[in-house]
Formats: structure tokens, sequence, C-alpha cells
């Protein structure tokens, strides 16, 4: 799961995008739990959606 923080966390910079270990979705490591919970709150967290969008060709 890749994670772009808003505020410096855990020696990363805000803007850093991070990739944390998950399991469906939630991440293993305590605290990135509880940071993505907080979240909600204080917006210091937020997941980068890994999907491509597609495009459509024009003809």
């Amino acid at each position: 799961m890749k994670l772009k923080l808003k505020v410096p966390l855990m020696g990363h910079k805000a803007g850093d995008t991070i990739v944390v270990e998950d399991n469906n979705g939630i991440p293993k490591d305590k605290y990135w739990r509880n940071r993505l919970a907080d979240s909600a709150i204080d917006g210091c967290v937020e997941i980068v959606d890994n999907q491509k969008k597609s495009t459509k060709e024009s003809k």
C-alpha cells in the first residue's frame, strides 16, 4: 500500500510517498494503522491509488 504524507512522520518529509506492508488494505504496522485512523480527523496521511486511470483514444 502506498501512503502520501501530508506532515513529517517517522523520519519522512511532508509530501513523501512511502510503501507499507498491508493485509487486505489494512497496514500491518500498528503505527501506520493509527495514522490512517487519525487522518480522518487531521488529514496527515492519504492512501495513493495504485491503479492507473484508463484513457479513451480518440478516433
